[in-house]
C-alpha cells in the first residue's frame, strides 16, 4: 500500500529498479520456569532479501522519495544458550529443596519469509547529481506479510553512497540501523545495493 500511495502521487521524474539487502535483526523467544517465569533469549540473527526500489522527484533534487518492496528471509531460531540466557535474568536449575527447575520452550527452526515495503526519503549530502553522492536514507515501513502473523512495523536510517554512471543508471548502496516493533523493540542493521533506471 505505501508504494500505491507513491505511485498515485504525480511526480515529473523519477526512477525504478531493483535492491539486495543483507543484515541482522534482533530476535526473541521466550522460555518458561516451573513458576511460570519467563525469561527472553534475544539474539541477532541474519537476513537476507531481494526486491523493487522506486525513487520519486528530480534527481537533480536534494530530496527525493523513495519506496521499497521486497521479499526476505530471516534465519532460523535455535536454542543455544537459552540456560544461559535465563540464568542472567535470575533463573536457577533447582529451587532451594533442590528439586528440578527445568525451563520449557518453543523456537522456530526454520527459516521464515517475509513481504516488507518502506517508503521513504533520500536527503543528498554531497556531491552532485552526476557522479558520486553521500546521501542520508530515512525509510518507515512494516513487514506485512508472514507465515506465521507476526507483521511488525520497521524504521531503517543510515548513510548512503550513491553513484550516477549516466542520465540513466544509477547505483546505489546503504548502511543503516534498522529497529522493528512488534510489542517491543528490536534492533539490528542493514547493507543494501542496488541499481536504479532514472526516468526524467
Amino acid at each position: 500500500m505505501l508504494l500505491l500511495a507513491l505511485m498515485s502521487n504525480p511526480a515529473e521524474a523519477g526512477g525504478i529498479g531493483l535492491i539486495t539487502t543483507a543484515g541482522t535483526h534482533g530476535d526473541v523467544f521466550y522460555a518458561y520456569d516451573l513458576a511460570d517465569n519467563q525469561y527472553a533469549v534475544r539474539r541477532q540473527a541474519p537476513d537476507y532479501g531481494m526486491g523493487l526500489q522506486m525513487i520519486l522527484g528530480d534527481g537533480n533534487d536534494k530530496y527525493v522519495g523513495t519506496a521499497r518492496l521486497w521479499l526476505q528471509q530471516d534465519a532460523a531460531q535455535n536454542d543455544d544458550g537459552v540456560k544461559a540466557a535465563a540464568q542472567d535474568q535470575g533463573w536457577k536449575g533447582t529451587d532451594e529443596e533442590g528439586v528440578a527447575n527445568p525451563l520449557t520452550y518453543a523456537y522456530r527452526d526454520t527459516p521464515r519469509n517475509l513481504g516488507l515495503a518502506t517508503a521513504g526519503v533520500q536527503w543528498r549530502l554531497w556531491g552532485e547529481p552526476l557522479g558520486f553522492q553521500l546521501n542520508l536514507i530515512s525509510n518507515v515501513g512494516a513487514g506485512f506479510m508472514t507465515g506465521d502473523s507476526t507483521e511488525f512495523i520497521l524504521a531503517q536510517v543510515g548513510p548512503g553512497v550513491h553513484y550516477t554512471i549516466n542520465d540513466s543508471i544509477q547505483v546505489n548502496a546503504e548502511l543503516a540501523y534498522e529497529m522493528r516493533f512488534r510489542k517491543s523493540f528490536s534492533h539490528g542493521s542493514t547493507f543494501n545495493l542496488g541499481v536504479r533506471y532514472l526516468i526524467d
